[in-house]
């Protein structure tokens, strides 16, 4: 029986175009690599500018709920005792 041999040789210069387009995806791969480190980067900055925010906002209204709370008590003691803030003339 017979042995078959088999060769392929390139002549068209498809390894040169093929080398061009994997170093090209390897270019591309790597600013994505890098775009998505600096997207988040950008992202967490943002959220701890955000967390700072809302923890502003939350001390603010606890220091509202407070000044509100004694504005109530203060008008309670006013409504039970009426005379109370009030210059007496006699």
């Amino acid at each position: 029986m017979g042995i078959i041999n088999e060769r392929l040789i390139l002549t068209d210069g498809f390894s040169a175009a093929f080398r061009i387009f994997e170093t090209t995806g390897n270019r591309i791969l790597n600013l994505t690599t890098s775009m998505g480190r600096e997207f988040t980067d950008l992202f967490n900055q943002h959220s701890t500018a955000t967390v700072t925010a809302i923890n502003n906002v939350g001390g603010a209204l606890q220091t509202t709920n407070q000044l509100l709370t004694q504005a109530n008590q203060n008008s309670y003691i006013l409504n039970k005792f009426p005379l109370l803030g009030r210059d007496l003339d006699y």
